[in-house]
């Protein structure tokens, strides 16, 4: 059963596990804590990235014709009477899948957190307590003796049919649809504001700040104080000079194994009246950390050196007609909406979020009257 059609502009999720990639090379800088000391934190991107890869494995495990009964064992060479399944693509999808999910969910602070996509929850019920996968994520696929075989192929068998009946379930497909249908309306509604923005201004200042807590004050932050901070930083926007040539923000909230709670923000002000993006990025990570969170928080400056860490950089000035730019904001917000089909923080309120899209203008009479913009770039 479908649940969405494809888009052209979503990312597939090679492309997600690519900007994960490209998101990497943040290590090579350190995040900034209220005292201006550096504070290097392990990146929590990588189980993600696994995570999206065993996404798509069980999109290819799924399918009907996946059958543990074309499964041929191989003898190993010089001990008779026992054989190999390490040549399988099923067996290695398997072991695969069961590591990452069971490694991250079941075995780590993740769990609590984190609730798996709807195919990964198919797969926890029927393949957790698999005793065969569960010594292969510690040992690896080891040789079995040949008269073990039938026993093994059986229990697999009624496994893999029971995560084909539960991926068909209704419960199944419902979460698989609402999940689209979130992904798709906040994709909307960021690309809306983004639009909105560009046909009122042809500059924007793009700036954005990885907001965060220290090592020992992450352990202690809750997703309800983390939402408060947030808050008390969008009071600010109304109240800060700092902020007052904004003109939008969106902000994604996500959950790290080592740095706890975080924030990505793509802040947009006026380009026509401000200008260092990279000062304007540090000084909102200032205020974070010393007026937000009072001396707890750490930020991370992602517009310094953008054009050399980011394949596709959309940080600092942004020209209407700037396409590879512009293209670059898309590339990030369809990561910020997409990434929730993957892994979904198990919380009451919103992950994701936006400033109101500008309203449109009410009738030609009421629109500004200055030189017509040009639909194509200047020669």
């Amino acid at each position: 059963m479908q649940i969405t059609a494809p888009s052209d502009d979503l990312p597939t999720h090679d492309d997600v596990r690519a900007i994960l990639d490209d998101w990497e090379s943040e290590n090579d800088e350190i995040a900034t804590d209220a005292y201006g000391a550096v504070t290097e934190q392990k990146e929590t991107l990588p189980w993600l990235a696994d995570l999206i890869g065993a996404e798509k494995d069980l999109e290819w495990l799924v399918q009907p014709s996946r059958s543990i009964d074309a499964l041929v064992p191989c003898p190993v060479v010089g001990q008779p009477g026992w054989a190999t399944l390490h040549h399988s693509p099923l067996i290695t999808t398997l072991h695969s899948i069961y590591t990452v999910l069971v490694g991250w969910f079941e075995d780590r602070a993740l769990k609590s957190h984190f609730r798996p996509s709807a195919y990964a929850e198919c797969f926890l019920f029927a393949f957790k307590d698999c005793a065969y996968l569960r010594e292969a994520m510690t040992e690896g696929l080891q040789p079995l003796a040949m008269i073990e075989l039938p026993s093994l192929f059986k229990d697999l068998k009624q496994r893999l049919a029971t995560f084909h009946q539960a991926t068909h379930s209704a419960a199944c497909r419902e979460r698989r649809r609402y999940l689209a249908r979130k992904r798709d309306h906040n994709r909307r509604a960021a690309k809306q504001l983004m639009e909105g923005l560009f046909d009122r201004h042809a500059k924007l200042l793009v700036v954005r700040v990885d907001l965060g807590y220290t090592e020992y004050a992450a352990p202690c932050m809750d997703a309800s104080m983390a939402r408060q901070h947030r808050q008390r930083l969008c009071k600010a926007f109304h109240q800060h000079t700092l902020f007052t040539h904004l003109l939008g923000y969106v902000w994604k909230l996500e959950y790290g194994e080592h740095k706890g709670f975080h924030y990505h923000i793509l802040f947009f002000f006026d380009g026509a009246k401000v200008r260092q993006d990279v000062r304007y990025a540090k000084r909102i990570g200032e205020y974070w950390n010393t007026i937000v969170t009072q001396h707890h928080g750490v930020y991370f400056n992602c517009n310094y050196r953008a054009e050399k860490r980011y394949h596709n950089n959309a940080m600092g000035l942004v020209t209407y007609y700037n396409d590879e730019k512009r293209k670059g904001l898309t590339h990030i917000v369809n990561y910020l909406t997409k990434i929730d089909e993957f892994a979904t923080l198990t919380l009451c309120s919103d992950t994701f979020g936006h400033s109101q899209s500008p309203k449109p203008h009410r009738s030609l009479e009421t629109m500004r009257l200055g030189r017509p913009r040009r639909h194509a770039s200047p020669a």
